[in-house]
C-alpha cells in the first residue's frame, strides 16, 4: 500500500508549483489567488490518494465506490497506514471476523477506527462481562459496531433487557444484532421501560408473537414511536385485507415511503392517520 506522507509531499509540491507557474505566466499579482489555488489542488490530490488507500483497505471496487465514499470521508483526515490500518487489524483480532467481512461491516461506522485500542479492548471486555464469552462473540461477529455503544451501564442494560422481555443471554444477543442502540438507553428509567414494553406488546399483538419472539424479531422497530408506525399498520390492515402483513421494517420509513411502497393514497392515509390518532384506539396505543 502506498505511503500517504510520500504521496502527499509529491502531490502537494506539484500542485503548488503548477499553480504558481500559471500565475507567473499570466502576469497576475498572485496573493490570495495563489494560496486558494494551490491549497485547493493539493487537497484534491491528497483526497484522491486517501480514497485509493481506503479502497484497498476496505476492499471497495470502482463500481461500489460511489455508495461507499460518504463513509470513507470520515477517515480522510486520518493517517491511513499509521493508524487506520493497524486499528482495523486490531478489531479483526478482537472480533475474530475475517478481514474482508469485517471491512464491509465496519465501514459504515468508520469513526470507530478513531477509537483507541485500549478503549476498544475495555469495551469488548465489558461486553463479555455482561453477556458471557459466547453471546459476546456472536454479537461482535454480526455487529462489531456494538463497540460504539457499549458503556459502563452495559451489564445493567443487558440484565434489564433480559428481564423485560423474558429472554436468555443468547436471545439478548439477537436483540442487539438488530438494534445496538439499546445499550445506550437508560434502562433503569421507568419511563424507558414502559415505552419499550408498550412497543413490544404492540408488535406482539400485530404478528401474534410471544413477547420474547417479538422482542427479537421486531427489535429494529423498538426506537420507532407508536404514534408514527401504528397508524401505518392500522391503515395497511384496513386497505389491504387480502394481503399478509409485511415484515415490520415495511412500516419503518416515512409516511410517503410507506404509501409509495404499498401503492396507497398519501392524502387518504394522512386523513386516516389524523382520525385514528384522535380515536380511543389510537390514544390507547400511542399513549
Amino acid at each position: 500500500m502506498r505511503r500517504c506522507s510520500s504521496a502527499w509531499r509529491c502531490g502537494c509540491g506539484w500542485a503548488i508549483e503548477a499553480a504558481i507557474k500559471r500565475e507567473q505566466r499570466g502576469g497576475k499579482s498572485g496573493g490570495p489567488y495563489i494560496a486558494e489555488q494551490h491549497i485547493s489542488e493539493a487537497v484534491a490530490l491528497l483526497r484522491r490518494d486517501k480514497v485509493g488507500q481506503l479502497q484497498q483497505l476496505f476492499f471497495v471496487d470502482g463500481h461500489s465506490l460511489p455508495k461507499r465514499i460518504g463513509h470513507m470521508a470520515a477517515l480522510f483526515s486520518c493517517d491511513i497506514p499509521g493508524t487506520t490500518q493497524p486499528r482495523l487489524a486490531f478489531l479483526q483480532a478482537l472480533t475474530g471476523v475475517p478481514s474482508h467481512k469485517l471491512a464491509s461491516r465496519i465501514l459504515p461506522y468508520a469513526t470507530l477506527l478513531n477509537t483507541s485500542e485500549e478503549l476498544l479492548q475495555r469495551k469488548r471486555d465489558a461486553l463479555v462481562a455482561a453477556m458471557g464469552e459466547r453471546a459476546a462473540h456472536t454479537i461482535l461477529c454480526m455487529r462489531p459496531d456494538v463497540l460504539e455503544t457499549v458503556e459502563e451501564r452495559a451489564a445493567l442494560n443487558l440484565a434489564a433487557l433480559q428481564q423485560l422481555f423474558g429472554v436468555s443471554q443468547e436471545s439478548t444477543a439477537g436483540i442487539l444484532c438488530g438494534n445496538t442502540r439499546l445499550l445506550k438507553l437508560d434502562m433503569q428509567s421507568s419511563a424507558t421501560e414502559a415505552k419499550l414494553s408498550a412497543r413490544v406488546a404492540f408488535w406482539q399483538q400485530v404478528y401474534g408473537l410471544t413477547a420474547d419472539v417479538a422482542a427479537v424479531r421486531c427489535t429494529v422497530m423498538l426506537h420507532q414511536s407508536l404514534r408514527t408506525v401504528a397508524p401505518r399498520v392500522a391503515y395497511y390492515q384496513q386497505q389491504l385485507t387480502e394481503q399478509p402483513l409485511p415484515p415490520c421494517t415495511g412500516f419503518a420509513r416515512g409516511d410517503g415511503t410507506f404509501c409509495e411502497r404499498f401503492k396507497l393514497n398519501p392524502r387518504a392515509f394522512a386523513a386516516f392517520k389524523a382520525r385514528w390518532l384522535a380515536s380511543a384506539e389510537g390514544r390507547a396505543v400511542s399513549a
